[in-house]
């Protein structure tokens, strides 16, 4: 969508999101799952906190 000039001055950008955002939030789902998955794994391993 392209908007004309206005009288006042050039038209701004345009702003919003793109078609890559949903992409961007699912690797990012992806890593924190990865991540929490990491944590868990190593607390089996060494036992846990037995304190």
């Amino acid at each position: 969508m392209t908007s004309a000039p206005t009288p006042a001055g050039p038209a701004l950008a345009a702003t919003g999101s793109s078609d890559a955002t949903p992409v961007i939030a699912a690797v990012g789902g992806g890593v924190v799952l990865l991540g929490g998955a990491l944590v868990l794994l190593a607390r089996r391993r060494r036992g846990g906190d037995q304190g």
